[in-house]
Protein backbone atom coordinates (compact mmCIF):
# COMPACT_ATOMS: atom_id res chain seq x y z
CA UNK A 1 0.00 0.00 0.00
CA UNK A 2 2.81 2.39 0.86
CA UNK A 3 4.34 1.71 -2.54
CA UNK A 4 1.15 2.57 -4.37
CA UNK A 5 0.77 5.78 -2.39
CA UNK A 6 4.36 6.77 -3.15
CA UNK A 7 3.96 6.05 -6.86
CA UNK A 8 0.80 8.06 -7.29
CA UNK A 9 2.20 11.03 -5.36
CA UNK A 10 5.34 11.05 -7.48
CA UNK A 11 3.49 10.83 -10.77
CA UNK A 12 0.87 13.38 -9.82
CA UNK A 13 3.45 15.95 -8.71
CA UNK A 14 5.25 15.41 -11.98
CA UNK A 15 2.10 16.03 -13.97
CA UNK A 16 1.54 19.30 -12.14
CA UNK A 17 5.10 20.51 -12.67
CA UNK A 18 5.32 19.47 -16.32
CA UNK A 19 3.34 20.82 -19.25
CA UNK A 20 3.37 17.36 -20.85
CA UNK A 21 4.11 13.96 -19.45
CA UNK A 22 4.72 10.47 -20.65
CA UNK A 23 5.23 7.45 -18.43
CA UNK A 24 7.32 4.40 -19.18
CA UNK A 25 6.09 1.81 -16.70
CA UNK A 26 7.67 -1.62 -16.63
CA UNK A 27 6.11 -4.39 -14.60
CA UNK A 28 8.90 -5.71 -12.39
CA UNK A 29 9.15 -9.43 -11.89
CA UNK A 30 5.98 -10.14 -13.91
CA UNK A 31 3.74 -9.55 -10.87
CA UNK A 32 1.22 -7.35 -12.70
CA UNK A 33 -0.85 -8.20 -15.79
CA UNK A 34 0.49 -6.42 -18.84
CA UNK A 35 -2.89 -4.83 -19.55
CA UNK A 36 -2.89 -3.31 -16.06
CA UNK A 37 0.49 -1.63 -16.55
CA UNK A 38 -0.43 -0.41 -20.04
CA UNK A 39 -3.74 1.04 -18.84
CA UNK A 40 -2.13 2.94 -15.96
CA UNK A 41 0.53 4.25 -18.34
CA UNK A 42 -2.14 5.45 -20.79
CA UNK A 43 -4.22 7.20 -18.11
CA UNK A 44 -1.22 9.07 -16.70
CA UNK A 45 -0.11 10.06 -20.18
CA UNK A 46 -3.61 11.31 -20.98
CA UNK A 47 -3.58 13.39 -17.82
CA UNK A 48 -0.40 15.16 -18.87
CA UNK A 49 -1.74 15.76 -22.40
CA UNK A 50 -5.24 16.91 -21.47
CA UNK A 51 -4.17 19.09 -18.54
CA UNK A 52 -1.24 21.01 -20.00
CA UNK A 53 -1.47 24.68 -19.00
CA UNK A 54 -4.90 25.89 -17.95
CA UNK A 55 -6.35 28.80 -16.02
CA UNK A 56 -7.36 29.19 -12.35
CA UNK A 57 -10.70 27.69 -11.34
CA UNK A 58 -10.61 25.28 -14.25
CA UNK A 59 -10.73 21.51 -14.16
CA UNK A 60 -9.49 18.88 -16.59
CA UNK A 61 -9.26 15.11 -16.56
CA UNK A 62 -7.30 12.08 -17.63
CA UNK A 63 -9.86 9.58 -18.78
CA UNK A 64 -13.57 8.89 -18.72
CA UNK A 65 -15.69 9.05 -16.71
CA UNK A 66 -15.68 12.53 -15.15
CA UNK A 67 -19.01 14.02 -14.13
CA UNK A 68 -19.94 17.46 -12.85
CA UNK A 69 -22.89 18.11 -10.53
CA UNK A 70 -24.26 21.59 -9.90
CA UNK A 71 -26.32 22.38 -6.79
CA UNK A 72 -29.80 23.10 -8.16
CA UNK A 73 -30.57 25.54 -5.33
CA UNK A 74 -27.62 27.68 -6.40
CA UNK A 75 -28.25 27.86 -10.14
CA UNK A 76 -30.09 31.20 -9.93
CA UNK A 77 -26.84 32.78 -8.72
CA UNK A 78 -24.98 31.69 -11.86
CA UNK A 79 -25.58 34.87 -13.84
CA UNK A 80 -23.92 35.54 -17.17
CA UNK A 81 -21.52 37.93 -15.46
CA UNK A 82 -20.67 35.33 -12.83
CA UNK A 83 -20.09 32.57 -15.36
CA UNK A 84 -17.96 35.01 -17.34
CA UNK A 85 -15.34 34.78 -14.60
CA UNK A 86 -14.42 31.35 -15.94
CA UNK A 87 -12.50 31.27 -19.24
CA UNK A 88 -14.44 28.36 -20.69
CA UNK A 89 -17.03 27.69 -23.38
CA UNK A 90 -20.63 28.11 -22.23
CA UNK A 91 -21.65 24.68 -23.48
CA UNK A 92 -19.32 23.04 -20.94
CA UNK A 93 -21.84 23.72 -18.18
CA UNK A 94 -25.46 22.66 -17.98
CA UNK A 95 -26.90 23.74 -14.60
CA UNK A 96 -29.39 21.39 -12.94
CA UNK A 97 -27.97 18.46 -14.89
CA UNK A 98 -25.36 15.85 -14.15
CA UNK A 99 -23.04 16.31 -17.09
CA UNK A 100 -20.63 13.65 -18.27
CA UNK A 101 -17.59 15.52 -19.55
CA UNK A 102 -15.21 14.82 -22.36
CA UNK A 103 -11.84 14.56 -20.57
CA UNK A 104 -10.25 16.64 -23.32
CA UNK A 105 -12.45 19.62 -22.41
CA UNK A 106 -11.85 22.07 -19.58
CA UNK A 107 -14.70 22.66 -17.14
CA UNK A 108 -15.38 25.48 -14.65
CA UNK A 109 -14.90 24.91 -10.93
CA UNK A 110 -18.09 26.60 -9.83
CA UNK A 111 -18.99 27.00 -6.15
CA UNK A 112 -21.38 24.36 -4.80
CA UNK A 113 -20.40 21.91 -7.54
CA UNK A 114 -19.14 18.33 -7.35
CA UNK A 115 -16.53 16.61 -9.47
CA UNK A 116 -16.78 12.83 -9.65
CA UNK A 117 -13.82 10.87 -11.04
CA UNK A 118 -14.60 7.26 -11.94
CA UNK A 119 -13.11 4.45 -9.85
CA UNK A 120 -10.45 2.15 -11.24
CA UNK A 121 -12.13 -0.37 -13.56
CA UNK A 122 -9.68 -2.27 -15.73
CA UNK A 123 -12.31 -4.41 -17.45
CA UNK A 124 -14.13 -1.35 -18.80
CA UNK A 125 -10.95 0.76 -19.06
CA UNK A 126 -12.27 3.50 -16.81
CA UNK A 127 -10.28 5.43 -14.25
CA UNK A 128 -10.76 9.13 -13.64
CA UNK A 129 -8.11 11.54 -12.42
CA UNK A 130 -9.37 15.12 -12.28
CA UNK A 131 -6.94 18.02 -11.98
CA UNK A 132 -8.57 21.04 -10.32
CA UNK A 133 -6.59 24.26 -10.53
CA UNK A 134 -7.65 26.78 -7.88
CA UNK A 135 -6.30 29.97 -6.33
CA UNK A 136 -6.46 29.22 -2.63
CA UNK A 137 -5.31 31.95 -0.25
CA UNK A 138 -1.63 31.42 0.41
CA UNK A 139 1.05 33.46 2.09
CA UNK A 140 3.41 34.96 1.21
CA UNK A 141 2.46 35.70 -2.39
CA UNK A 142 4.32 37.41 -5.20
CA UNK A 143 3.63 41.11 -5.46
CA UNK A 144 2.10 40.82 -8.92
CA UNK A 145 0.28 37.49 -8.94
CA UNK A 146 -1.67 34.87 -7.04
CA UNK A 147 -0.15 31.46 -7.64
CA UNK A 148 -2.26 28.35 -8.07
CA UNK A 149 -2.83 25.32 -5.91
CA UNK A 150 -3.76 21.99 -7.48
CA UNK A 151 -6.18 19.33 -6.28
CA UNK A 152 -5.94 15.92 -7.91
CA UNK A 153 -9.02 13.76 -7.38
CA UNK A 154 -7.91 10.20 -8.15
CA UNK A 155 -10.96 7.98 -8.56
CA UNK A 156 -12.75 10.14 -6.01
CA UNK A 157 -15.75 12.45 -5.65
CA UNK A 158 -15.21 15.84 -4.06
CA UNK A 159 -17.73 18.59 -3.39
CA UNK A 160 -17.22 22.30 -2.93
CA UNK A 161 -19.30 23.78 -0.11
CA UNK A 162 -18.88 27.48 -0.82
CA UNK A 163 -21.81 29.31 -2.41
CA UNK A 164 -21.80 32.01 -5.08
CA UNK A 165 -23.09 34.59 -2.61
CA UNK A 166 -20.22 33.93 -0.17
CA UNK A 167 -17.38 33.25 -2.60
CA UNK A 168 -14.74 35.77 -3.54
CA UNK A 169 -11.76 35.68 -5.87
CA UNK A 170 -8.32 36.43 -4.40
CA UNK A 171 -6.07 39.25 -5.52
CA UNK A 172 -2.41 39.93 -4.87
CA UNK A 173 -2.01 42.02 -1.67
CA UNK A 174 -1.21 45.73 -1.79
CA UNK A 175 1.33 47.26 0.61
CA UNK A 176 -0.24 50.20 2.47
CA UNK A 177 1.50 52.17 5.23
CA UNK A 178 -0.13 52.82 8.60
CA UNK A 179 -0.67 56.40 9.69
CA UNK A 180 -0.83 55.51 13.40
CA UNK A 181 -0.03 52.63 15.70
CA UNK A 182 -2.79 50.05 15.43
CA UNK A 183 -3.81 46.69 16.82
CA UNK A 184 -4.01 43.69 14.50
CA UNK A 185 -7.30 42.08 15.49
CA UNK A 186 -8.62 38.58 14.98
CA UNK A 187 -11.92 39.81 13.50
CA UNK A 188 -13.23 43.01 11.88
CA UNK A 189 -14.65 44.52 15.07
CA UNK A 190 -13.26 46.84 17.71
CA UNK A 191 -13.57 44.37 20.59
CA UNK A 192 -11.96 41.40 18.80
CA UNK A 193 -8.86 39.77 20.28
CA UNK A 194 -5.55 41.51 19.54
CA UNK A 195 -3.06 39.27 17.73
CA UNK A 196 -0.22 41.78 17.37
CA UNK A 197 0.47 45.51 17.05
CA UNK A 198 1.72 47.44 14.02
CA UNK A 199 3.63 50.72 14.63
CA UNK A 200 2.97 53.91 12.69
CA UNK A 201 4.64 54.10 9.29
CA UNK A 202 4.97 50.36 8.70
CA UNK A 203 3.73 48.83 5.43
CA UNK A 204 1.00 46.20 5.83
CA UNK A 205 0.04 43.75 3.07
CA UNK A 206 -3.70 44.25 2.51
CA UNK A 207 -5.59 41.57 0.56
CA UNK A 208 -9.23 42.58 1.06
CA UNK A 209 -11.65 45.20 2.37
CA UNK A 210 -14.81 44.59 4.42
CA UNK A 211 -18.15 45.28 2.67
CA UNK A 212 -18.73 48.40 4.78
CA UNK A 213 -15.26 49.72 3.93
CA UNK A 214 -14.38 50.11 7.62
CA UNK A 215 -11.85 47.26 7.92
CA UNK A 216 -8.91 45.95 5.92
CA UNK A 217 -7.69 42.37 6.06
CA UNK A 218 -3.91 42.21 6.37
CA UNK A 219 -1.20 39.57 6.44
CA UNK A 220 1.18 39.22 9.34
CA UNK A 221 3.63 36.63 10.59
CA UNK A 222 5.29 35.76 13.86
CA UNK A 223 8.02 33.94 11.91
CA UNK A 224 6.41 30.67 12.92
CA UNK A 225 7.26 28.10 10.25
CA UNK A 226 7.27 31.00 7.80
CA UNK A 227 3.47 30.81 7.66
CA UNK A 228 1.49 34.02 7.42
CA UNK A 229 -1.78 34.63 9.21
CA UNK A 230 -4.69 37.01 8.70
CA UNK A 231 -5.67 39.98 10.86
CA UNK A 232 -7.87 43.06 10.60
CA UNK A 233 -7.13 46.77 11.00
CA UNK A 234 -9.40 49.83 10.60
CA UNK A 235 -9.05 51.42 7.17
CA UNK A 236 -8.89 54.76 8.98
CA UNK A 237 -5.29 54.03 10.04
CA UNK A 238 -4.10 53.27 6.49
CA UNK A 239 -2.71 55.71 3.92
CA UNK A 240 -5.86 57.04 2.18
CA UNK A 241 -4.04 57.86 -1.05
CA UNK A 242 -3.56 54.17 -1.96
CA UNK A 243 -6.17 52.82 -4.39
CA UNK A 244 -7.77 49.63 -3.04
CA UNK A 245 -10.56 49.36 -5.61
CA UNK A 246 -9.06 46.19 -7.16
CA UNK A 247 -9.10 44.30 -3.85
CA UNK A 248 -12.03 41.93 -3.18
CA UNK A 249 -14.70 42.46 -0.55
CA UNK A 250 -14.06 39.97 2.25
CA UNK A 251 -15.55 39.10 5.61
CA UNK A 252 -14.15 36.99 8.40
CA UNK A 253 -15.73 33.81 7.01
CA UNK A 254 -15.19 34.56 3.33
CA UNK A 255 -13.87 31.70 1.22
CA UNK A 256 -12.65 31.37 -2.33
CA UNK A 257 -14.30 28.67 -4.47
CA UNK A 258 -13.07 25.21 -3.50
CA UNK A 259 -11.46 26.38 -0.27
CA UNK A 260 -13.97 24.26 1.69
CA UNK A 261 -14.57 20.78 0.34
CA UNK A 262 -15.96 17.36 1.23
CA UNK A 263 -14.10 14.24 0.18
CA UNK A 264 -16.90 11.69 -0.22
CA UNK A 265 -15.35 8.50 -1.44
CA UNK A 266 -13.86 5.80 0.70
CA UNK A 267 -10.69 3.84 0.46
CA UNK A 268 -11.01 1.14 -2.20
CA UNK A 269 -8.46 -1.33 -3.49
CA UNK A 270 -8.54 -2.85 -6.94
CA UNK A 271 -8.76 -6.63 -7.18
CA UNK A 272 -7.63 -6.39 -10.81
CA UNK A 273 -4.44 -4.41 -10.40
CA UNK A 274 -2.45 -3.98 -7.19
CA UNK A 275 -0.63 -0.99 -8.69
CA UNK A 276 -3.85 1.03 -8.80
CA UNK A 277 -4.18 3.39 -5.82
CA UNK A 278 -7.36 3.74 -3.77
CA UNK A 279 -9.65 6.76 -4.06
CA UNK A 280 -7.73 9.79 -2.84
CA UNK A 281 -7.27 13.54 -3.03
CA UNK A 282 -3.82 15.07 -3.44
CA UNK A 283 -3.24 18.76 -2.66
CA UNK A 284 -0.10 20.34 -4.11
CA UNK A 285 0.70 23.89 -3.01
CA UNK A 286 2.73 26.43 -5.00
CA UNK A 287 5.96 25.34 -3.23
CA UNK A 288 7.34 24.18 0.12
CA UNK A 289 7.86 27.79 1.27
CA UNK A 290 4.23 28.79 0.74
CA UNK A 291 1.33 27.76 2.97
CA UNK A 292 -2.22 27.36 1.66
CA UNK A 293 -5.23 27.09 3.94
CA UNK A 294 -8.40 25.15 3.37
CA UNK A 295 -11.02 22.96 5.04
CA UNK A 296 -11.69 19.33 4.14
CA UNK A 297 -14.63 17.59 5.81
CA UNK A 298 -14.64 20.51 8.26
CA UNK A 299 -11.04 19.86 9.32
CA UNK A 300 -9.04 23.12 9.11
CA UNK A 301 -5.53 22.66 7.72
CA UNK A 302 -2.59 24.58 6.30
CA UNK A 303 -0.32 22.83 3.81
CA UNK A 304 3.28 23.67 2.98
CA UNK A 305 4.23 21.31 0.17
CA UNK A 306 2.05 18.33 -0.80
CA UNK A 307 -0.39 16.20 1.21
CA UNK A 308 -2.57 13.27 0.25
CA UNK A 309 -6.02 12.78 1.84
CA UNK A 310 -8.11 9.59 1.99
CA UNK A 311 -11.23 8.31 3.76
CA UNK A 312 -11.13 4.61 4.78
CA UNK A 313 -14.14 2.27 4.59
CA UNK A 314 -15.52 3.30 7.99
CA UNK A 315 -16.32 6.69 6.48
CA UNK A 316 -15.70 8.62 9.70
CA UNK A 317 -11.92 8.95 9.50
CA UNK A 318 -9.86 11.33 7.40
CA UNK A 319 -6.31 10.19 6.69
CA UNK A 320 -3.51 12.53 5.64
CA UNK A 321 -0.13 11.45 4.24
CA UNK A 322 2.45 14.24 3.96
CA UNK A 323 4.56 13.79 0.83
CA UNK A 324 6.58 17.01 1.07
CA UNK A 325 6.83 19.92 3.50
CA UNK A 326 4.54 19.95 6.54
CA UNK A 327 0.83 19.75 7.28
CA UNK A 328 -0.69 21.85 10.08
CA UNK A 329 -4.00 20.59 11.44
CA UNK A 330 -6.15 22.96 13.50
CA UNK A 331 -3.38 25.56 13.20
CA UNK A 332 -3.02 28.37 15.73
CA UNK A 333 -5.07 26.49 18.34
CA UNK A 334 -4.22 24.47 21.43
CA UNK A 335 -5.09 21.33 19.41
CA UNK A 336 -2.60 22.07 16.63
CA UNK A 337 -0.68 19.21 15.05
CA UNK A 338 2.46 19.68 12.92
CA UNK A 339 2.96 16.63 10.70
CA UNK A 340 6.25 16.42 8.75
CA UNK A 341 6.99 14.87 5.36
CA UNK A 342 7.11 11.09 5.52
CA UNK A 343 4.50 10.86 8.28
CA UNK A 344 0.75 10.40 8.29
CA UNK A 345 -2.09 11.08 10.67
CA UNK A 346 -5.79 10.41 10.92
CA UNK A 347 -8.71 12.27 12.44
CA UNK A 348 -12.06 10.89 13.48
CA UNK A 349 -14.83 13.04 12.06
CA UNK A 350 -18.07 13.82 13.85
CA UNK A 351 -21.38 13.14 12.09
CA UNK A 352 -19.93 10.28 10.01
CA UNK A 353 -23.26 9.74 8.26
CA UNK A 354 -22.76 13.11 6.55
CA UNK A 355 -19.20 12.44 5.39
CA UNK A 356 -18.86 9.75 2.78
CA UNK A 357 -22.29 8.22 3.37
CA UNK A 358 -21.02 5.47 5.68
CA UNK A 359 -21.95 4.99 9.34
CA UNK A 360 -19.30 3.38 11.59
CA UNK A 361 -20.39 1.04 14.40
CA UNK A 362 -19.64 3.55 17.17
CA UNK A 363 -19.32 7.09 15.79
CA UNK A 364 -17.20 9.46 17.83
CA UNK A 365 -18.48 12.93 18.66
CA UNK A 366 -14.96 14.25 19.26
CA UNK A 367 -12.09 14.09 16.78
CA UNK A 368 -9.32 11.84 18.01
CA UNK A 369 -5.84 12.65 16.74
CA UNK A 370 -3.15 10.05 16.14
CA UNK A 371 0.18 10.54 14.37
CA UNK A 372 2.58 7.70 13.57
CA UNK A 373 5.49 7.18 11.16
CA UNK A 374 4.55 6.01 7.68
CA UNK A 375 6.38 2.74 8.15
CA UNK A 376 5.46 1.72 11.69
CA UNK A 377 3.16 -1.12 10.60
CA UNK A 378 -0.13 0.68 11.06
CA UNK A 379 -3.19 -0.91 9.51
CA UNK A 380 -3.29 0.96 6.22
CA UNK A 381 0.49 0.84 5.66
CA UNK A 382 0.63 -2.78 4.63
CA UNK A 383 4.28 -3.22 3.75
CA UNK A 384 7.37 -1.53 2.42
CA UNK A 385 8.32 -1.75 -1.26
CA UNK A 386 10.32 -4.82 -2.19
CA UNK A 387 13.31 -4.62 -4.50
CA UNK A 388 11.27 -5.00 -7.69
CA UNK A 389 8.85 -2.30 -6.65
CA UNK A 390 11.68 0.00 -5.62
CA UNK A 391 13.06 -0.31 -9.14
CA UNK A 392 9.63 0.54 -10.61
CA UNK A 393 9.40 3.53 -8.26
CA UNK A 394 12.91 4.69 -9.16
CA UNK A 395 11.97 4.68 -12.86
CA UNK A 396 9.28 7.24 -12.08
CA UNK A 397 11.40 9.25 -9.66
CA UNK A 398 14.33 9.86 -11.96
CA UNK A 399 12.81 12.61 -14.15
CA UNK A 400 10.89 14.30 -11.37
CA UNK A 401 13.38 15.88 -9.00
CA UNK A 402 12.57 13.13 -6.49
CA UNK A 403 10.56 15.19 -4.04
CA UNK A 404 8.77 12.29 -2.35
CA UNK A 405 10.29 10.48 0.65
CA UNK A 406 11.76 7.06 0.00
CA UNK A 407 11.04 4.68 2.88
CA UNK A 408 14.07 2.42 3.29
CA UNK A 409 14.17 -0.72 5.43
CA UNK A 410 17.66 -1.46 6.75
CA UNK A 411 18.94 -4.21 8.99
CA UNK A 412 19.02 -3.49 12.70
CA UNK A 413 19.79 -5.29 15.94
CA UNK A 414 16.62 -6.94 17.18
CA UNK A 415 14.67 -6.21 14.00
CA UNK A 416 14.48 -3.97 10.97
CA UNK A 417 15.21 -0.26 11.22
CA UNK A 418 13.16 2.18 9.19
CA UNK A 419 14.91 5.17 7.61
CA UNK A 420 13.43 8.14 5.77
CA UNK A 421 15.48 9.15 2.73
CA UNK A 422 14.88 12.44 0.88
CA UNK A 423 16.73 13.14 -2.34
CA UNK A 424 15.42 16.71 -2.56
CA UNK A 425 16.15 18.85 0.48
CA UNK A 426 13.40 21.32 -0.45
CA UNK A 427 10.84 18.69 0.52
CA UNK A 428 11.93 18.80 4.14
CA UNK A 429 13.01 22.43 4.63
CA UNK A 430 9.74 23.12 6.51
CA UNK A 431 10.51 20.16 8.77
CA UNK A 432 13.86 21.72 9.62
CA UNK A 433 12.03 24.96 10.48
CA UNK A 434 9.60 23.10 12.75
CA UNK A 435 12.43 21.33 14.57
CA UNK A 436 14.39 24.55 15.10
CA UNK A 437 11.26 26.20 16.52
CA UNK A 438 10.60 23.28 18.88
CA UNK A 439 7.32 22.36 17.21
CA UNK A 440 8.18 18.70 16.64
CA UNK A 441 9.24 16.10 19.24
CA UNK A 442 13.00 15.44 19.45
CA UNK A 443 12.60 11.80 18.44
CA UNK A 444 10.95 12.85 15.18
CA UNK A 445 13.61 15.48 14.49
CA UNK A 446 16.25 12.81 15.10
CA UNK A 447 14.90 10.83 12.14
CA UNK A 448 15.84 13.73 9.88
CA UNK A 449 19.07 14.42 11.77
CA UNK A 450 17.76 17.91 12.59
CA UNK A 451 18.51 19.59 15.93
CA UNK A 452 15.38 20.18 18.03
Amino acid sequence: MLFRLSVIIVVMIALVLSSTWSVNVQAQGGDEPEECVEFIQQVLTDLGTNCAGGDPFQGCASHPVITLDIDEEETDAYTDDYLGLWPIAEDALEPEERAELDPRDRFPLLPAAQVDASRFDLANEEWGIAKLKVSLPHYPVAADQVEDTVFLAVGARIEDTTTPSDAYFPAAPIDISTTAETALREAPRANADVLDTAPSGVALAVDGISPDGEWARVLFTTNRLGIWDLAWVPTSVLDPTVDTSDLPEVEQDSRVPWQEIFLHDGYEESDECSLAPPSLLLLIGPDEDTAVEFWTNELYVKVRGATLFMIPPSGNVLMAYVAAGVLLVDPDTTDEWVIPAGFWGYWCLSEPDFYGGRVPPEPDEERERVIVPCADGAEFVRRLPDDDMQAWLAALLNPLGEEVPDIVETSGIGGPTIDLSFNNSDAIDPVRDACELGQLPPDICDLYEFPS
